[in-house]
């Protein structure tokens, strides 16, 4: 049964709540802050945590903020824009170090997270929901609820400024679409496409924030030029458009991108030509189904990039460490998975060489990691 309940907040859980003890009971509090003291309802009780819903805010902590957003709270996009964002920062790397120890009892000291320079207009790509009135927007916090958006200030402003005009196109549509993806490879101008129920992504993969994904190549290229000999083979694995590989082009290494995204593959190819590179392929199949050809290449690896999808690398981690590279380079944003992966790496003989922290998603839970792991006996950072 409901009843209501004045609790302090601690910390804050991954997913976006607020957290609180009650009854000895960890309790889970949306758009909450550590430090705040509250009037929650008991909505949900499970065996070991409970949840509630904020009614009044009693005492506010110092790191509260007033959400800019008219729609958060009720746009399942943002879960602390009501969150100072040092505070954000400082709970996301505390999160994965508990998660790093939970899932794969990795003990190693991540470095310094690198923040984002902007914490909104960062996005530049985003991917909504379309009403059957042909409204535009996101669920709403949990929810298949689509809640419909006039604007979103994650987005780049080249992108929010483009809504109208796809509004406008989708009301003379019929039928009208599920979703429309939207991307700006260059800050100024904006492809779309919209999709219909059994529809794949049409634009392929690409890092949201234009600015860490610069600090992300830097670290990448960094990492390649102190850890590789420069004769071996760099593998780039969901590589996507070849956003993470083709800066090392100035290294004259030998590449091979491997993605199942058809067009994000075709812009690889089309960059890899402009550029003259004739020692990197990128090539148009599932990871997954790549097993054998990427075992012809063992013991010729200099360094594995991979960037997986939300399930991790799963059956591929085995094929991965079989291949004797010198160094695996993993960045992920799901940081369960990463220490799944991580542990069966370090499982196999490789050694943690640095974790890096870089706050890609501001006004999120979510945080982008970088993972060095080499072999006993490389050169190390």
């Amino acid at each position: 049964m409901e009843h209501t309940v004045t609790l302090s907040i601690t910390d804050l859980a991954f997913g976006g709540d607020g957290v609180g003890r009650v009854e000895n009971m960890v309790c889970f509090v949306p758009r909450t802050v550590p430090g705040d003291t509250v009037e929650v309802r008991i909505t949900e009780r499970k065996k070991r945590f409970l949840r509630g819903i904020l009614l009044n805010i009693l005492s506010p902590s110092p790191a509260r903020i007033e959400a800019p957003c008219p729609y958060f709270g009720q746009c399942g996009g943002c879960q602390w824009q009501h969150v100072q964002y040092e505070l954000q920062v400082k709970s996301k790397v505390e999160h994965l170090s508990k998660v790093l120890y939970k899932n794969g009892r990795i003990e190693f000291p991540a470095a310094a997270p690198i923040p984002s320079p902007e914490v909104y207009r960062y996005r530049r790509n985003g991917r909504m929901k379309v009403t059957s009135k042909g409204e535009i927007g996101f669920f709403g916090p949990q929810s298949r609820r689509i809640v419909p958006v006039q604007s979103c200030l994650v987005f780049e402003e080249v992108l929010d400024t483009a809504l109208d005009s796809i509004r406008k196109e989708i009301s003379r549509l019929h039928p009208r679409p599920s979703e429309v993806e939207l991307i700006s490879l260059d800050g100024k101008q904006v492809k779309y496409r919209f999709l219909f129920p059994g529809d794949y992504s049409k634009l392929g993969f690409l890092q949201a924030n234009r600015w860490i994904n610069r600090v992300l190549q830097d670290f990448i290229r960094q990492t390649v030029k102190k850890n590789g000999t420069g004769r071996g083979l760099v593998i780039d694995l969901y590589c996507g458009d070849g956003n993470l590989s083709l800066p090392l082009a100035e290294f004259g290494i030998r590449l091979l991108g491997l993605d199942i995204s058809q067009p994000a593959i075709k812009r690889a190819e089309q960059k890899r030509k402009e550029l003259g590179l004739t020692d990197f392929s990128y090539r148009h199949t599932a990871v997954q189904d790549s097993a054998k050809e990427l075992l012809r290449h063992r013991g010729k690896v200099d360094t594995v990039i991979c960037d997986p999808p939300r399930q991790g690398l799963e059956d591929m981690a085995s094929v991965i460490a079989s291949l004797g590279a010198r160094t695996i380079l993993y960045i992920s944003c799901f940081p369960a998975v990463l220490a799944k992966d991580v542990q069966f790496f370090l499982s196999a003989g490789y050694n943690i060489r640095m974790i890096q922290p870089m706050d890609m998603f501001p006004q999120t839970f979510h945080l982008e990691t970088a993972v060095v792991l080499s072999r006993e006996g490389a050169d190390l950072l």
